[in-house]
């Protein structure tokens, strides 16, 4: 009572590239990489218009604040263009 018929093999997937990374989450990080280049944008200007009173030391911390934004901003955008490392 043996069954000569063989069964077909069962399909092999392939497994997913390794550090592949999706379109979507790419595209997000780019705009909220933009968003945080806004403020630092908007000190720039700031200290280009009066940049006497800009460089106030009541004014500097909050100068730097937009500034560190800025810089996490094209740090996330450089990441982005980068692509995943393998």
């Amino acid at each position: 009572m043996s069954d000569n018929q063989s069964s077909p093999p069962p399909e092999h997937r392939s497994p997913a590239p390794v550090g592949e990374r999706s379109g979507c989450l790419s595209a997000f990080l780019v705009l909220l990489g933009i968003v945080l280049l806004l403020p630092g944008l908007c000190a720039v200007i700031l200290v280009a218009i009066d940049w006497k009173g800009a460089l106030s030391s009541s004014f500097l911390p909050f100068l730097f604040v937009c500034l560190a934004l800025a810089f996490g901003g094209i740090m996330l955008i450089r990441l982005v263009a980068r692509g995943p490392r393998a």
